[in-house]
């Protein structure tokens, strides 16, 4: 399902990690900008392009705003860390395809309760739930929906919400 999202784009991985995910989706993306805080264990590829920086050092180079009309944005396994989830919603806003990869359900936090009361503001795509690694695929601004499992969990961290 990722493929179908990011086959020929522009991807921007936010939180890229390790970049094994950043290095499968280069497979088929057009190319991928990954970004974490960190440098990569791995080389930049003639279609993989690595930036440390945090979000808001990210932001700052204005990369998303001026090329990001048909760009998906890559959250995986992102940090429930409030301040770095408010600096990366302003990047969200400028691609229109949102993919997040991730499980809040078992008890555990991928991201702070404001990216997914932001993902409701979305179009829900698709949604393949998983024990492990549940997918959100978000697309244009909607009115507020109903949340899907893995929203409801990651805006209420307060409880285990089993499959």
């Amino acid at each position: 399902m990722l493929r179908e999202y990011a086959t020929d784009r522009d991807v921007y991985d936010l939180g890229a990690g390790d970049g094994v995910l950043t290095r499968n989706v280069a497979r088929y993306a057009k190319t991928v900008v990954a970004v974490d805080t960190e440098s990569p264990k791995t080389k930049a590829t003639a279609n993989i392009l690595y930036i440390a920086a945090n979000f808001e050092q990210f932001a700052s180079t204005c990369m998303m705003q001026k090329h990001g009309a048909d760009a998906v944005a890559l959250l995986s396994w992102p940090a429930n860390n409030a301040s770095a989830m408010r600096t990366v919603l302003p990047l969200l806003e400028c691609v229109p395809t949102v993919i997040y990869i991730g499980c809040s359900t078992d008890g555990t936090s991928c991201g702070a309760p404001d990216l997914f009361r932001y993902f409701l503001g979305r179009t829900l795509l698709e949604e393949v739930p998983c024990r492990r690694n549940t997918m959100l695929v978000l697309g244009a601004p909607c009115s507020p929906r109903a949340p899907t499992r893995e929203e409801t969990a990651g805006i209420d961290d307060t409880r285990i919400y089993p499959f």
